[in-house]
């Protein structure tokens, strides 16, 4: 299954607390790709669709910290979060059930974002319009480019949207750890 074609539309959808943005990539509904965009100049598909995305922000929501893909790196972050929020289980579940959402265990989520991401990611990458400047890749070997549109500032909260994009050819930037 493809999930990009050249000229597909971006549509900002949500905002993180750090100032990261979701987008729908392309055409239709709920089931579309999603791209995550942070505020740092990084990029990586990580769902398809909405069920998907929410499973993985309920199960994982450090999946932006995962460096390595492990068990044993997830649990390490999941006893970070639970320190800051000890209740995090409690109203992941809460939600689940309010949602009618199954969800995954731990790795599940964490090896279907990595196998979104490498996989079905290698066709997409963000790029910021008016410099052409591809967005480094946060998870994955990516190999087409999403385009940012003129005017996006990376910003977008979860009652607003951002621009529509467009999806351009062009190589990916590798993203540094340091």
């Amino acid at each position: 299954m493809s999930t990009s074609r050249r000229g597909a539309a971006l549509e900002g959808f949500a905002g993180d607390g750090s100032g990261g943005t979701y987008f729908f990539c392309g055409d239709g509904g709920e089931e579309r790709p999603i791209l995550y965009a942070d505020s740092e100049g990084g990029a990586t598909l990580v769902a398809i669709g909405v069920q998907q995305l929410l499973q993985l922000l309920l199960v994982a929501p450090w999946w932006r910290d995962c460096r390595e893909f492990t068990e044993e790196e997830s649990r390490e972050l999941a006893a970070e979060y639970q320190d800051d929020m000890p209740d995090l289980v409690a109203r992941r579940d809460r939600s689940a059930r309010a949602l009618g959402l199954d969800l995954p265990t731990e790795a599940e989520a964490i090896t279907t974002l990595h196998r979104v991401a490498t996989e079905a990611g290698r066709d997409f990458v963000l790029v910021f319009t008016p410099e052409g400047t591809p967005y480094e890749r946060l998870i994955g070997d990516l190999t087409a480019v999403i385009t940012a549109p003129a005017g996006w500032a990376g910003d977008v909260s979860a009652s607003s949207r951002a621009p529509a994009g467009r999806v351009a050819a062009g190589r990916p930037r590798t993203r540094r750890s340091g």
